[in-house]
């Protein structure tokens, strides 16, 4: 199930308000809430969003204007997030929507966790 447009607004007011630099989301699907934060980037004109999904099609609906802020990883996030935070070293935001088992959304929290950051 897609996040609602209340959660991809929120998404939205949260970056606004917070200004990461770095913003990672796991599970994209057609990209509404990608779509809702990297507007928010743009209008902050900092920042970027990594988005990692394993279908090589998501974020379809992402506009192509909104999309020189993102970084997108067609990979599981098993295979990709390790590599993605060593190479990031930090990560101000973190959104899971992908797969919602209770197992892959510990592995998640779990190894995203080292890396967030404390925004004041």
């Amino acid at each position: 199930m897609p996040l609602s447009f209340e959660g991809a607004m929120s998404c939205y007011l949260i970056i606004r308000l917070m200004r990461p630099k770095i913003v990672v989301e796991t599970g994209v699907s057609a990209g509404r809430a990608s779509a809702f934060m990297l507007k928010a980037l743009e209008d902050n004109n900092y920042g970027y969003l990594y988005s990692i999904d394993p279908d090589p099609n998501a974020g379809y609906a992402i506009p192509g204007v909104l999309k020189k802020r993102w970084f997108f990883i067609p990979k599981k996030s098993s295979e990709a997030l390790p590599s993605l935070l060593e190479r990031l070293d930090q990560v101000d935001m973190f959104l899971h929507d992908s797969l919602h088992t209770f197992e892959n959304m510990m592995y998640e929290f779990k190894t995203v966790w080292p890396f967030i950051t404390k925004m004041v």
